[in-house]
């Protein structure tokens, strides 16, 4: 009896030796998965479209063998990410006519790998500076990389108004720069010897919602502004929610021509209206709760030009909340509206 126990105990003990090195053993089939790490991939992120599969680092690799997989993976996607720059531009002074002999400086960042990371290489290179020809172009041949930086264009008795001179070239990204030889990004110097606007008004506006206009006065020069402000639906306690909101900006003695972008150029010659409805219903495309550094060009009773920054708070705490105003005026006359 006690023979018969201790045989079926060693069978049933071989038994389990016998599954434990089947399932312990790194099976060599090729239809076998490969446990990998779970979650992120090795550097945080998600795969992409379009960019090289990482590869995953098995659980039982090697610190040397996760090093060199993370530096395979760094390696394919900088090679991603770093393409040949070419950019091409134009230079107009404040009439629209091409300058020539302006110097163009910039600089190309690229995306390094964890070698050239440890290795503290400098992921900027300057380009070549290069002058604009007869009609105001100018082309830019850089490094591979995915960032493009115009860091100053300059020329004699000229100077230039605040513009973006950022570029990307990050494939990614669906509104990434692609550069076109018969449309290029066209850059404003404006003459020095057009006075800049200055500084005719900046105060900060306080209002109620869903009563009476706030009437704003800006002087004899620019008359007043008119502010009517409605708001349904907001929680304090969920303030992240939409909810509809609206203010009305009527102005009165003073035009204004609502300005497409960031640009500080120059201030149209028509198309000026006396005011503008901000309306943000819940649910529509688009629905923001702040209007931040919407920029108009305007004109006064006195037919000067300069340009009116406007910011503007619908999710102010309780009934109330504020927007800043700053007026610029070019006392010159001119229509620059780059400013001191």
């Amino acid at each position: 009896m006690k023979k018969t126990a201790f045989t079926s105990l060693c069978i049933l003990l071989a038994i389990v030796i016998s599954i434990w090195w089947v399932t312990s053993r790194p099976s060599n089939s090729p239809s076998a998965p490969t446990p990998v790490e779970s979650g992120n991939h090795t550097n945080g992120r998600p795969p992409t479209s379009g960019q090289p599969e990482e590869i995953p680092r098995p659980f039982n690799a090697t610190p040397e063998q996760r090093r060199a997989i993370d530096e395979e993976n760094e390696r394919r996607h900088a090679e991603f990410m770093n393409i040949p720059i070419i950019f091409y531009g134009r230079v107009v002074d404040q009439d629209s006519k091409p300058l020539s002999g302006v110097e163009v400086l910039s600089q190309v960042e690229r995306a390094t790998n964890l070698v050239e990371h440890y290795a503290h290489v400098d992921p900027v290179t300057k380009c070549t500076p290069v002058l604009t020809d007869a009609s105001g172009r100018f082309t830019v041949q850089g490094p591979l990389g995915y960032h493009l930086s115009i860091i100053s264009i300059t020329k004699s008795g000229y100077r230039k108004p605040w513009q973006n001179g950022s570029i990307s070239y990050d494939r990614r990204l669906p509104d990434c720069h692609k550069p076109e030889a018969n449309q290029p990004v066209e850059f404003m110097l404006i003459s020095e010897a057009l006075p800049q606007a200055e500084k005719a008004y900046e105060k900060r506006i306080r209002f109620e919602w869903n009563t009476r206009p706030v009437s704003v006065d800006l002087g004899s020069e620019m008359g007043s502004l008119v502010l009517t402000p409605k708001r349904s639906g907001y929680d304090p306690d969920n303030a992240r929610t939409p909810f509809d909101w609206s203010v009305d900006v009527h102005s009165n003695g003073l035009e204004v021509s609502h300005l497409a972008g960031n640009a500080e150029r120059m201030a149209p010659t028509d198309g000026y209206q006396t005011g503008h409805l901000y309306d943000y219903p819940r649910g529509a495309t688009g629905w923001i709760s702040r209007v931040n550094g919407d920029r108009y060009a305007i004109r006064t009773r006195d037919s000067k030009y300069g340009l009116m920054e406007l910011d503007i708070y619908g999710d102010g705490d309780g009934n109330s909340s504020s927007c800043w105003v700053t007026i610029y005026i070019n006392k010159g006359g001119a229509r620059n509206l780059d400013h001191k």
